[in-house]
């Protein structure tokens, strides 16, 4: 029977073998032979079971030159995805959409991002939803073109007045009333 191998080198092939190290070099870094490094995998592969899984999404992480952290950012927003009741495939949609949006404007994302805050806030500032921004400035359109006919007629009713106006001052000038003696007294 063998020697027991110590907790603290299992640990650390453990950790080697999760970080995509290969079995010989861990048995070389550890001092220790190749089935004793084998067995103590296997080992954990016993208690852990989707413990091949983890070395895959380990190797992988580090492939892609990403950090716990970015896997467990990636995390936090499938898991507020979810919870708005979205998906992953729904958000790439938008975001591809923002991305061609964004290109065919020459702005960029951060660009198209704050310009929705300042619709949000606009209607924050109206106490309406986002989505009702649409009929809203509709609405006002439809209620500028009824201010503009009015204030059409109203300029046309001044027009109007005004060549009275201009009528009536030259009619006194040149005194064109007529005789009213003649208006009141018909023969």
């Amino acid at each position: 029977m063998g020697k027991r191998t110590p907790s603290g080198i299992k640990n650390k092939v453990l950790d080697s073998w999760l970080f995509g190290i290969p079995i010989n070099m861990i048995a070389t870094c550890n001092g220790i032979d190749y089935g004793s490094v084998f067995r103590i995998i296997e080992s954990f592969k016993s208690k852990i079971p989707d413990i091949d899984v983890l070395r895959a999404v380990d190797v992988m992480i580090k492939q892609e030159g990403l950090s716990l952290n970015d896997v467990a950012s990636g995390i936090r927003v499938k898991n507020f995805l979810e919870q708005m009741g979205s998906s992953e495939i729904e958000m790439e949609r938008l975001l591809t959409d923002i991305d061609i949006h964004s290109f065919k404007t020459n702005k960029t994302f951060s660009d198209f991002v704050k310009k929705v805050h300042e619709i949000h806030r606009f209607a924050s500032g109206l106490g309406i939803s986002i989505h009702q921004v649409y009929d809203y400035v509709e609405q006002k359109k439809k209620e500028l073109r009824t201010l503009q006919i009015e204030l059409d007629k109203m300029k046309s009713l001044i027009l109007k007045k005004k060549i009275e106006y201009h009528g009536l001052q030259y009619r006194i000038k040149t005194n064109s009333f007529g005789n009213s003696s003649d208006r009141m007294y018909p023969s």
